[in-house]
């Protein structure tokens, strides 16, 4: 199986989870046809983009970000862990090199600096409605 391959499946598992996540928590996630950077919306507008790793270090990159409220990112890192930033925290925290925006938690304190995120889905839970 070819690396590309391979982490398009990496992908798309982690999108998936994200979904479960969601709907245990009562909320419905639409999935768009075309992927432009959002891999799910909510009913009330919220939009997700799922980041999905499976090697240290905990590195999450999103090209052409534009944050905005209701935006959130849900990264999973090795540990499966589930990392819920809203778009601009994301974008805050993160470095920018044509047009990427690297956040790597691992570098600098960055992991200590933004622990309250990790499985932080009530940021999305208290602003969504199903």
């Amino acid at each position: 199986m070819s690396k590309r391959f391979e982490d398009l499946l990496t992908g798309k598992a982690g999108e998936h989870r994200v979904f479960a996540e969601l709907m245990k928590r009562g909320l419905i996630p639409y999935v768009p046809l075309v992927d432009e950077g959002i891999d799910c919306l909510l009913r009330d507008g919220t939009k997700i983009q799922v980041k999905t790793i499976k090697t240290q270090p905990r590195w999450f990159q999103i090209r052409n970000l534009v944050p905005e409220d209701n935006f959130y990112i849900i990264g999973i890192d090795a540990d499966d862990e589930f990392w819920v930033f809203p778009s601009r925290v994301f974008a805050q925290n993160a470095t920018m090199s044509k047009g990427i925006f690297d956040l790597n938690l691992d570098s600098k304190g960055r992991g200590d600096k933004l622990k309250n995120y990790k499985g932080a889905w009530d940021l999305i839970t208290r602003t969504s409605s199903t």
